[in-house]
């Protein structure tokens, strides 16, 4: 897999991922509070380090927007038992 490229468009709210070698993907989380934006973007980085090269040229963007969203809702207890449990493939 490519380098990592994504970035917080913070006047739109969006996650832009321009990674390279895949696709680029754009969504908006419906908030522009720079702190959950930066939350949304770890979590966003998070999955996508879990994605295989296969899985990530197939999600889609509404995909990772409800996968970074239910991500970014729960604690630091549930993260990892997701992570644990969930196999992004």
């Amino acid at each position: 897999m490519g380098i990592f490229m994504a970035t917080i468009n913070y006047g739109l709210g969006q996650i832009v991922d321009r990674t390279v070698g895949c696709k680029p993907m754009y969504y908006c989380v419906g908030s522009k509070v720079r702190k959950y934006l930066q939350a949304c973007l770890e979590a966003h980085e998070t999955i996508t380090a879990r994605l295989t090269p296969k899985a990530r040229a197939n999600i889609s963007p509404k995909e990772m927007k409800a996968a970074v969203l239910a991500y970014v809702s729960l604690d630091n207890d549930d993260k990892t038992e997701l992570l644990k449990k969930t196999d992004f493939v």
